[in-house]
């Protein structure tokens, strides 16, 4: 019951802040899809809203996936602003002790990135 309690937390904090989309809303969406087997979310920066989310997706082995595919994927699963600026293919992407993709590892290998249009 705790746990839940400070997942609901969370949420609350993540939309709070102006500009910011909610992981939570973005990252369930892209592993809904059959082709990808991970694809953490984190924002990146933006001149206007602050940050805009991109996911970065490991596709499963010996399937193939467009940005733009993944893209449309979202259309009607989720509000239009909470669909994600980019998609980034990654072969791999390291994990922490409890399995989880390492955002801060993201960061720094996504460091010189540019959002599309910014």
């Amino acid at each position: 019951m705790h746990a839940q309690h400070q997942f609901e937390d969370q949420m609350e904090r993540a939309c709070g802040r102006p500009g910011r989309v909610n992981q939570f809303y973005v990252f369930p969406i892209a592993v809904a899809h059959p082709e990808v087997a991970m694809a953490p979310c984190i924002g990146m920066a933006h001149p206007k809203w602050d940050e805009r989310p991109i996911v970065v997706v490991v596709k499963k082995a010996g399937v193939e996936i467009s940005r733009d595919e993944l893209i449309q994927f979202y259309v009607g699963k989720t509000a239009k602003w909470q669909i994600p600026d980019d998609i980034v293919f990654m072969q791999s992407i390291q994990l922490g002790p409890t399995e989880k993709s390492l955002k801060t590892w993201l960061r720094e290998q996504l460091h010189d990135f540019k959002l599309p249009g910014v």
